[in-house]
């Protein structure tokens, strides 16, 4: 359906001419509907009762209430995947406005936005553990965990013949699957006996924890054999070198230990000078290569790692030089964007820039005048918009269902902004006073 579309009959002497209009924000609105309860009295139950109102929602994001009665409202925005008009928990996605419905005190209401997300109430678990070799173990979750909040110390085995138990040497991503993560022993297990994988606290991205975990282990005797692997090897910045947060990210299949830096790594520009580089870990088979010194535009670099220096948990070392080459970012391709966002409130607001087609987003505050300002952007489409940081967070806070909270207050950048190397865009005006 391209439009929103309302059918107006009366069953009185009059059809009411209320009317309630806004927007879906979500990377696909179709099949998303807005639901309207009447709160006067506020007794609605989203998880139970259905709606007095139904919209359907336009392929552009639209929507509108013709028709509506003169009461007080309570609008929330549904991905309604079991099509039965009730809110379902944690299954279906929702958004709540960021103002008050009343159509008592007006009886047309406009921009009456809506941010698609998904409730997750379930702390997550561990549904499989599989030893791959004596001492590493293949983990997968029911859900996406926060791997920022856990290191090795969160994990370990216990003998529950003996209640030996065996700490972690590592943690990490490596090659493993979305819900997976690998962790590996410090010393294998005994397979005469009932072992089990033990996890403390674990955070899924809601913030939802399990406090403990545990699964038996099927013991798996085999020596760990394989030679590290190097299985990426990439540029920060759309393949090229940043100029102003320059890293290489070495991403490697397993947890690995650096024998020797100054050999594993080295980093040269292209008159062959040597540049030290710093490592940066990002988990047991993540490092950053940063160098110490700031690199120039438009310039070639190479890199080369010697595998050789670097060991996993059973001592294995690989026996190649991998190398690479790199050309930094011309500084005359930058681009950027600056504005002011129009706001008589007195929260904080921050501006939120995504590029789109890609995972990057940028985040940045105003200035008493409400002025905003981003620098060093490559080129490429943007989309850009406003919120009222009424928790001072940093985040944009979606309010809530049961209970039915508000929403922090957005606004959208009507275009998308398509920024062109050399050509910085300014006075983008953000409207957040709708």
């Amino acid at each position: 359906m391209e439009a929103p579309f309302t059918l107006l009959f009366s069953t009185g002497e009059k059809i009411d001419s209320g009317k309630i209009s806004g927007r879906i924000y979500a990377n696909n609105p179709l099949g998303t509907y807005v639901f309207a309860y009447k709160s006067v009295p506020d007794t609605v139950n989203f998880l139970t009762n259905k709606p007095d109102y139904i919209s359907q929602v336009g392929t552009s994001g639209d929507f509108i209430f013709k028709g509506l009665s003169e009461t007080k409202y309570k609008l929330m925005a549904v991905v309604d995947r079991f099509g039965n008009k009730v809110y379902n928990v944690e299954e279906d996605s929702y958004g709540i406005p960021f103002k008050e419905i009343d159509l008592t005190t007006a009886k047309e209401i406009d921009n009456v936005d809506f941010m698609i997300t998904r409730e997750d109430t379930t702390a997550p678990n561990i549904i499989s553990a599989i030893m791959t070799d004596a001492i590493h173990i293949l983990m997968e979750f029911s859900e996406a965990v926060d791997s920022s909040k856990f290191t090795k110390e969160n994990f370990y085995a216990i003998d529950s013949t003996t209640n030996h138990i065996t700490t972690c040497a590592n943690v990490f991503k490596g090659n493993a699957k979305a819900l997976q993560f690998y962790v590996t022993l410090e010393d294998s297990l005994n397979g005469d006996n009932n072992n089990y994988l033990i996890i403390k606290e674990l955070y899924d991205r809601y913030g939802n924890v399990s406090l403990n975990d545990a699964i038996e282990l099927n013991v798996n005797t085999l020596p760990d054999t394989v030679k590290p692997q190097l299985l990426r090897m990439e540029a920060n910045n759309d393949g090229k070198l940043d100029l102003e947060n320059t890293k290489i990210q070495l991403l490697f299949n397993d947890g690995i230990s650096i024998i020797d830096s100054a050999k594993a790594v080295n980093f040269f520009d292209e008159d062959s000078n040597l540049i030290e580089v710093a490592f940066d870990r990002k988990d047991a088979a993540h490092l950053d290569i940063i160098p110490k010194s700031k690199i120039k535009s438009n310039r070639n670099y190479s890199i080369f790692v010697d595998l050789n220096y670097f060991a996993d948990a059973a001592g294995n070392r690989g026996d190649t030089v991998i190398s690479k080459n790199f050309f930094s970012i011309n500084e005359l391709d930058y681009t950027g964007i600056s504005g002011s966002v129009l706001y008589d409130g007195t929260y904080p607001v921050r501006i939120i820039l995504n590029k789109l087609n890609t995972d990057k987003s940028f985040s940045a505050g105003t200035s008493e005048a409400n002025k905003f300002e981003f620098n060093k952007l490559t080129p490429g489409n943007y989309s850009i918009f406003a919120f009222e940081d009424k928790n001072n967070n940093g985040k944009y806070d979606h309010g809530s269902v049961m209970p039915y909270r508000l929403s922090e207050k957005f606004s959208y950048y009507p275009d998308t902004l398509k920024l062109k190397a050399r050509w910085p865009v300014g006075d983008v005006i953000i409207d957040l006073n709708n």
